[in-house]
């Protein structure tokens, strides 16, 4: 455990040098169907190890105060198998990484930073990003594991991901809207739902 370094007013974090494998190769097996092919996790064990040190790494950023803002599927970094022959994965890429208490109600949300397929509902309305953030996108990496896919394809722009995710949890509470700064993104996600 080190202190960071800071560079022209950055924080600059080292770790251990960890030698990489595969994460496909290690945790995921080709599933080969006549229109494409997709990885999936089949072992039920290796998701339930890979949520455990995922969700351990997620507490660990809460407890710094850290948010991640780039979780996604390539940013997960598997290492050599422990001796129950399971992989240990890590979280990796914090260059989109902020603390969460520099966020300001006046400081514009970071949804930008996201990926479209794992951005929260709160920050497609354009609220400031929170470690649940990063929790959404955790259950969307989760659920692509077995899957082979995403669970959303996140469509054209960040409307049409509002679109799928109100198709599958329903309407944003009234108070979240209100406040919203992003409410014409809403308005546009429902006129494209009803012109359907």
């Amino acid at each position: 455990e080190t202190e960071p370094i800071k560079f022209r007013n950055h924080n600059i974090l080292t770790f251990n040098f960890i030698e990489p494998l595969d994460f496909y190769d290690i945790l995921v097996k080709k599933n080969e169907s006549e229109h494409h092919s997709r990885k999936i996790i089949k072992d039920v064990k290796y998701l339930k190890r890979l949520a455990f040190d995922f969700l351990y790494g997620l507490h660990l950023l809460e407890e710094a105060q850290v948010i991640h803002n780039d979780l996604k599927f390539d940013n997960l970094l598997a290492t050599a198998v422990d001796k129950d022959n399971f992989p240990s994965c890590y979280i990796i890429d914090y260059g989109n990484a902020c603390f969460s208490e520099k966020l300001t109600s006046t400081q514009t949300s970071c949804s930008s930073l996201f990926v479209k397929h794992y951005t929260s509902p709160e920050a497609l309305l354009g609220y400031n990003c929170t470690t649940k953030c990063d929790m959404w996108a955790f259950g969307n990496i989760l659920a692509r594991l077995p899957l082979g896919y995403r669970p959303r394809d996140g469509g054209n722009d960040l409307t049409d991901q509002l679109i799928e995710v109100m198709e599958t949890i329903g309407l944003p509470p009234p108070h979240l809207l209100e406040n919203s700064l992003a409410l014409k993104k809403f308005y546009l996600a429902m006129d494209r739902i009803n012109s359907e």
